[in-house]
């Protein structure tokens, strides 16, 4: 008995086959449009919950220097050189650029600053409920050099002025002393060739008063050690907030080309109890 075989046209064949293909291609096209679209609002959604992360640990790194302060103010002080009449124009460019940083910042997180300034004649016993931010080593700043004494205990790291004509100093007016060594700035060709810096953060400018506010200190031996003391801060404040005991402190040494800084070190670094 035989079978009959049933021959699929060949046009019909044809018109299936590009049928198909025409299919799949569409049906690629329009999942990669619905994928795209899909991955596009996620990644929009995802950026927003980073952004408001961001805006929230930023917040809490910055606002216990608000919360006790008079007006909810953070005092931030940024102080010309002794004798001078208080102007910022008195204050080196880097020290400036370094206080705008601080302060563009607590702009965008909605945090209001006042300035101290050296007519007030301040002293840390006003600060000891509201806390202080405080930029420029003690030559300029006197109460930068308030602070380094009154954690002298927990910092082993101590700040001297040095003699003008001394030749072992020459770029420095001041050198920062840690574990028997004599840190002091260099300058070449009239540009700052390396720079140290010292940060203190603590969460209680007084640590014999429970309720006193947090302090920041930060300053370089010249004021590119400064601005880029603070800059240290501003990438690194989960370091900072995660230190055990009430603090940290960090010792710096930055080196630059010009301008631009080319490489920056932590020398030492330790918590404050």
């Amino acid at each position: 008995m035989q079978q009959k075989v049933f021959h699929q046209p060949v046009g019909l064949r044809a018109v299936s086959i590009e049928s198909f293909i025409d299919y799949i291609c569409a049906s690629s096209i329009a999942t990669g449009v619905i994928a795209a679209a899909i991955f596009g609002v996620l990644g929009y959604f995802a950026r927003g919950l980073k952004d408001r992360y961001d805006f929230r640990f930023e917040r809490r790194f910055w606002k216990p220097f608000a919360s006790s302060a008079p007006g909810r103010c953070v005092r931030t002080a940024i102080v010309a050189k002794e004798g001078s009449a208080g102007s910022l124009a008195k204050v080196s460019l880097t020290d400036v650029q370094a206080y705008s940083d601080i302060i563009s910042e607590l702009d965008v997180l909605r945090i209001k600053t006042v300035m101290v300034t050296p007519q007030q004649h301040p002293t840390l016993h006003q600060f000891t409920e509201s806390g202080l931010i405080c930029l420029g080593g003690p030559i300029a700043n006197t109460l930068s050099r308030s602070l380094i004494a009154r954690f002298s205990a927990q910092v082993p790291v101590s700040l001297e002025l040095v003699d003008k004509t001394s030749p072992l100093h020459g770029a420095s007016k001041a050198i920062l002393r840690y574990d028997g060594q004599d840190l002091s700035a260099e300058l070449e060709d009239n540009y700052v060739k390396t720079d140290y810096a010292l940060i203190l953060y603590t969460k209680r400018i007084d640590p014999d008063v429970a309720t006193s506010g947090p302090v920041l200190l930060a300053f370089g031996l010249r004021g590119m050690g400064t601005q880029e003391a603070v800059r240290y801060v501003r990438n690194n404040k989960r370091r900072f907030l995660d230190a055990p005991g009430d603090g940290l402190w960090c010792l710096l040494k930055f080196s630059f080309s010009g301008v631009d800084r080319t490489t920056d070190e932590v020398i030492a670094s330790g918590s404050i109890q």
